[in-house]
């Protein structure tokens, strides 16, 4: 007979919206035959308590260093702005200097 999923995994399922993969579930149950419901409940709550604390850790990184996100995103922007450039220039001018110094580079 096939384990079900105890009223902790239920929890988990419904409130924190973990969904329990059978194959997981499975190898949970025979690591944790022995343990009591009780232990589990309070596992799974340490568990859900430092998810959030790791959550909100998270947040305040992105927060306090909002500035650098922004502006290392302008400065790929603007690499990429600089590269596009360059290979249009390539694209139009096909008998350039930069297409046979391309050309001459895959020989």
């Amino acid at each position: 007979m096939a384990p079900t999923p105890c009223s902790v995994c239920l929890s988990l399922m419904f409130d924190g919206g973990w969904v329990c993969s059978c194959a997981l579930f499975e190898a949970l149950s025979r690591v944790h035959q022995d343990t009591s419901g009780v232990d589990l409940e309070l596992g799974a709550l340490g568990l859900k308590s430092d998810l959030k604390g790791q959550i909100q850790q998270r947040k305040q990184l992105v927060k306090d260093n909002f500035d650098c996100f922004a502006t290392c995103k302008t400065t790929i922007d603007g690499i990429l702005v600089y590269i596009e450039s360059k290979l249009k220039r390539i694209e139009d001018d096909p008998g350039g200097s930069g297409t046979y110094h391309l050309f001459n580079m895959m020989q």
